[in-house]
């Protein structure tokens, strides 16, 4: 594995609940931070995102880089195809959004993220996780979504379109709260 060294920013292997997760923050910093919470791809883990974390940990940023449930450290699948999307990709998302608040929470507490300064990021299933917590927690203050979608309806009936499959999918109805 590759170490990006800096003389400036700090990274550490965390676990906040039983949640692996890689840290990134700028050396010195005393005060609360501005965070951002880094959702990765299907099929991605969050070593894959490390040259992210360190880019927006250079410019000041908090960043905490989640494993999501079937990736990385967390029972990876070994193919990620098509069934395995079928059968686990709402799942995954799903469950990114239910551990988000415990995330956040553990951040704030232990690690000096600024609870008025949170946002979220994601690529690909990472970018409609961010959107599903931006939608759901109103205290999350930005979202960047990479080649994701904020149109899950849409991409749901165009994914079983797609890929000719028959089987319905629950997704929850997620709206923001006031």
């Amino acid at each position: 594995m590759t170490h990006l060294k800096s003389n400036h920013i700090i990274e550490d292997k965390i676990t906040i609940g039983k949640i692996p997760a890689i840290l990134f923050r700028p050396k010195g910093a005393g005060e609360l931070l501005p965070t951002i919470i880094l959702y990765h791809g299907w099929s991605s883990n969050k070593e894959f995102q490390r040259m992210r974390g360190f880019i927006l940990s250079s410019v000041g940023y908090q960043v905490l880089i989640p494993d999501a449930i079937y990736h990385g450290a967390r029972s990876p699948l070994q193919n990620y195809d098509i069934d395995d999307a079928t059968r686990f990709f709402w799942n995954t998302i799903l469950n990114n959004i239910e551990e988000s608040q415990s995330i956040i929470e553990g951040l704030i507490l232990k690690y000096k993220a600024d609870p008025n300064r949170i946002g979220v990021i994601g690529n690909s299933m990472g970018g409609f996780t961010a959107a599903g917590i931006f939608t759901h927690n109103p205290n999350i203050k930005a979202l960047v979504v990479f080649n994701g979608s904020c149109g899950w309806e849409n991409f749901n009936k165009r994914f079983k379109e797609s890929y000719e499959i028959s089987e319905t999918y629950e997704l929850k109805e997620i709206r923001r709260k006031n």
